[in-house]
């Protein structure tokens, strides 16, 4: 459908969620539609917006608003930024507001309610956080029952929401997807992929993580593992992500493992990363569903070792496309990090894993089930005027 104006609202471009969100909008931007996204400018303890992201949008020549924040539960920040966006988008209401947390979502349900239009408001919902109260979910799920679609990307998050209390009957499954990976050409300039690269020459297995460091992803857990595999493993350990860096670094120095890890921070060229990897590994106590870098490692024909989590096994069948440890089990991590590493073929499994990324995980499939959630709630465009009362 082309043609609409739809304002995408996210707390932070950040992330899996975040590469989502901006090839959401370059898709529709290509297509014909107008496009903005709002975020929140300064970031917080744990949370920020990706530069890469920012200049992408700036590539696409797709409009953005930085707001004071979108983050802030307080109804009086919500009302403010609420207005803040009425006085932006005077001229141009949208025709659609497409959200990524119930946060953003309470800032378009005030937004529709200052402007007095019946715009369409939905939400994907990329992750249920862990760290949330008792009332803040309450909150969470009364906002998702008054939005027009709730989009869940995984049968798991959509039968959480449910037993949460969403009434919500619009509600739907999308699963995430990407574009099939192709080999960046020219030389390699990054160092710490050179490092890698010169590492496997020299015969070591890589294993990759990433994902910002925090505790959701549990990356300490690893490092807690990484302590009791063989010294005689010739295995080292990347990574990847923004986040507790400082506090990670010291936890490894206590555990004597520094000479088996390397932390590189957050890299723009992450999935040239995962292609050189030998394994990744997806630790995280929760997800909204598989996650991106599973997509990534499948696309690359790279292992996937991931925790068992009801968003894993959505994308990883034992011994088929990938593998999976009990959550929070040294031992079993232990033991499947050196089961993987001592396998002497593993095509099959990474075959059958990149099958199902072009069956499930396709970037063509995504794109089309959103244009056509987009087009069932929206109508036909009035008048180029502006509609404001």
């Amino acid at each position: 459908m082309t043609g609409l104006k739809i304002l995408h609202l996210t707390t932070y471009l950040q992330g899996g969620a975040g590469k989502v969100i901006l090839d959401l909008a370059k898709a529709a931007k290509n297509n014909g539609n107008s496009v903005t996204v709002g975020f929140t400018k300064e970031p917080v303890k744990g949370y920020c917006n990706y530069s890469k992201y920012i200049k992408s949008l700036k590539e696409a020549q797709i409009n953005k608003i930085e707001l004071p924040t979108t983050f802030d539960r307080n109804p009086s920040k919500i009302k403010e930024t609420a207005n803040i966006i009425v006085d932006k988008l005077q001229v141009n209401a949208p025709d659609l507001i497409h959200c990524h947390a119930a946060n953003p979502s309470r800032i378009a349900l005030e937004f529709r309610s200052l402007t007095n239009l019946q715009i369409p408001v939905i939400q994907t919902m990329h992750g249920w956080g862990i760290y949330k109260t008792l009332d803040q979910e309450i909150e969470d799920i009364e906002t998702l029952n008054k939005i027009d679609q709730v989009i869940s990307i995984s049968k798991s998050s959509d039968k959480l929401l449910k037993n949460k209390g969403l009434k919500n009957k619009r509600s739907s499954i999308t699963y995430n997807g990407i574009d099939d990976y192709k080999s960046p050409k020219g030389s390699i300039t990054d160092n710490d992929l050179r490092e890698l690269i010169r590492l496997k020459k020299h015969g070591y297995f890589i294993t990759g993580i990433v994902g910002t460091l925090d505790i959701r992803k549990n990356q300490r857990f690893v490092l807690e593992t990484i302590k009791t595999l063989p010294k005689a493993l010739k295995i080292k350990f990347f990574f990847i992500g923004e986040g507790e860096i400082e506090e990670m670094i010291n936890f490894a120095n206590s555990l004597n493992i520094t000479e088996k890890v390397n932390f590189i921070g957050y890299k723009k060229n992450g999935r040239e990363f995962i292609n050189h990897f030998d394994l990744l590994i997806s630790s995280s106590k929760s997800e909204g569903g598989p996650p991106i870098v599973l997509m990534e490692a499948f696309s690359s024909n790279t292992l996937a070792l991931a925790s068992n989590t009801p968003e894993h096994n959505e994308a990883i069948f034992e011994g088929l496309t990938g593998f999976l440890y009990e959550t929070n089990d040294i031992f079993h991590l232990k033991q499947k990090i050196i089961q993987i590493y001592e396998m002497k073929n593993t095509k099959n499994i990474r075959l059958n894993a990149y099958e199902l990324f072009k069956d499930k995980f396709s970037f063509n499939r995504f794109i089309l089930e959103y244009e056509s959630i987009y087009k069932k709630l929206t109508v036909k465009k009035l008048s180029k005027e502006s509609l404001y009362l």
